[in-house]
């Protein structure tokens, strides 16, 4: 993998600064370049309230993954939802890669159930994750199961959900 090089002078190692310029150490303590960006953080950081705001606005998917799960588990058509991987587990090319945040099953039919959580990707997001996501959704749909895909809110995902099953189950029934 190729490490990003200074914006200056191309050399590395290098760090980001808020504003997304790439720094080498020599550069960073020279330019000291007026970073709007950074100093809209650090207005934010100062003020508790916008803080916690900024804070919950910008929280990664683990949080939301969680409440997903214990909501899904309320429904009385969820047999049972769990967390399908953990942060940091998975590695480039692993099949649980392409494998949704949240696995669950209904009671009547055993229909599958995957659903996938953004908090900072786009819908349209070309990354080989979430192409992997869709792709796996699009076969699971196939085979009968529901996905829900680019939830952003845990109603999204119990809604998303519901009509999911129910759209599963019509399908069963015009089959059957």
């Amino acid at each position: 993998m190729k490490s990003k090089s200074c914006d200056i002078c191309q050399r590395t190692p290098t760090t980001k600064c808020a504003c997304g310029m790439r720094l080498c150490v020599d550069h960073e303590s020279e330019l000291k370049h007026d970073c709007a960006h950074a100093k809209k953080l650090d207005a934010i950081a100062s003020d508790p309230k916008a803080k916690r705001e900024w804070l919950r606005a910008h929280e990664g998917e683990e949080s939301l993954t969680s409440d997903v799960v214990e909501a899904l588990n309320k429904l009385p058509e969820i047999e049972e939802a769990w967390q399908a991987k953990k942060r940091g587990g998975v590695r480039a090319g692993q099949v649980a890669l392409r494998v949704p945040d949240v696995l669950a099953y209904a009671k009547d039919g055993a229909i599958l159930i995957g659903v996938e959580l953004k908090r900072q990707h786009k819908d349209d997001c070309p990354c080989e994750s979430c192409v992997g996501q869709k792709d796996w959704g699009a076969r699971l749909r196939a085979r009968g199961g529901v996905f829900v895909e680019n939830a952003r809110t845990v109603a999204q995902a119990v809604d998303g959900v519901k009509l999911g099953l129910a759209m599963a189950r019509g399908r069963e029934r015009k089959a059957g």
